[in-house]
């Protein structure tokens, strides 16, 4: 026997570049992987049998979704192989909008009883009643009746998302322990010296906060503490304060151009080491706060299951700092990071991931030429704010 779902599936109308996995994104807050599998439920009831084909859907097709809304939330549908069969797709006419609701079949009104008189011999023997005729009434007289009839439409009414569809993921927190290796190859400009150091594994801990203003488009306050620890250069030449803090602050704006393309801009103030002298018996470090712009890109390489593989590539412009002793010109840097995170829960409101970037920065100062080339990894945990499952 098939499925008796609470309510009547969703159509919705494909645009272009849209993929199953997308469109279910956008719509449901029940998660596109939970208990009932809703991407193989969409196939399903589509005739889709392939996920390559759930990704190549032609513009204006009409899809039938395992979805029903009530009290303003959208919950998922369970449809069996027989109930999948039983759901027409002949007549999708009624779609003026993007979404709405089908409605399996339209009710008969109900049939009217026909009454029952019962005549009784005293009713044959009474004589008929006689009425008065009623009053005729000049033509001027009489007023004609207003009557207002109401037709109710039977073209459904195009379903308006409910503030928790738009506001699902709204506001995010997320803390990165982390650990870093670096290297710093600097050379004097007046004597020619140069220097290679090297650090130790250096701790740090990134902390964050997400706001999803719409589907698209989302910021990040990003905030980072780091220890860092140097090894001391040999034993005629010693690195003076090799172990040290620094701090990055940076707020970042990301815009989804593609379903698998997000473009990022980002704008922050970064604490970076420079050597401030090179000598023949030691070495001295500054800690210099640097305002950087920068740009980047970011691909998903693979999403299914709660689990996405995604690419990130940036490019820095750091601006010029002027100190008492010297001064930074302006320089560059770039990027490039792989996420591998995974949603450990049915309503994708709990996230773990690792990463493992890359980083470098050239930027010289009027004694110095100084490069910095740095290997981090990094373990996160993110997490809905508001959510108690």
């Amino acid at each position: 026997m098939g499925a008796s779902p609470q309510g009547t599936p969703l159509f919705y109308r494909v645009e272009k570049n849209e993929t199953v996995g997308s469109i279910l994104f956008a719509l449901s807050n029940c998660g596109l992987w939970g208990k009932h599998h809703l991407v193989e439920q969409t196939l399903l009831l589509n005739h889709i049998e392939t996920e390559d084909a759930a990704k190549k859907l032609m513009p204006g097709r009409i899809l039938t979704l395992p979805l029903y809304q009530k009290n303003g939330e959208v919950h998922e549908m369970v449809f069996d192989q027989e109930s999948a069969q039983r759901l027409s797709m002949k007549d999708h006419s009624f779609c003026e909008g993007k979404v709405a609701f089908y409605s399996l079949e339209n009710q008969a009104p109900p049939a009217v009883k026909p009454e029952t008189v019962v005549i009784t011999e005293s009713v044959l023997k009474t004589e008929p009643e006689v009425k008065p005729e009623p009053e005729i009434k000049a033509v001027s007289e009489v007023k004609p009746e207003t009557v207002v009839v109401k037709e109710e439409s039977s073209t459904p009414k195009k379903i308006e998302r409910s503030p928790t569809d738009e506001e699902r993921a709204l506001s995010w927190l997320g803390l990165v322990p982390y650990f870093k290796y670096f290297q710093i190859k600097s050379t004097d400009k007046s004597s020619g010296a140069a220097s290679h150091i090297i650090s130790r594994l250096s701790p740090g801990l990134d902390f964050f906060w997400i706001l999803d203003w719409t589907k698209d488009f989302k910021t990040i306050a990003k905030f980072s503490f780091e220890r860092y620890i140097l090894n001391q250069y040999s034993a005629y030449k010693s690195i003076e304060d090799p172990v040290g803090n620094r701090v990055d602050m940076n707020f970042i704006a990301l815009y989804k151009i593609h379903p698998a393309w997000i473009a990022k801009a980002e704008v922050g103030i970064m604490e970076g080491l420079f050597l401030s002298s090179l000598s023949s018996s030691s070495i001295s470090l500054d800690v210099v706060p640097i305002k950087f712009l920068g740009v980047g890109l970011s691909h998903t390489w693979y999403q299914n299951h709660g689990i996405n593989l995604t690419q990130n590539l940036g490019l820095r412009l750091f601006l010029p700092v002027t100190q008492d002793l010297y001064t930074l010109s302006s320089g560059f840097g770039y990027e490039t990071n792989l996420q591998l995170s995974h949603f450990f829960t049915a309503k994708e409101n709990k996230m773990l991931f690792m990463k493992v970037s890359y980083d470098h920065h050239d930027q010289n100062s009027s004694i110095i030429n100084n490069v910095m080339d740095s290997l981090v990894y990094g373990f996160g945990y993110e997490w809905k704010i508001g959510d108690e499952n």
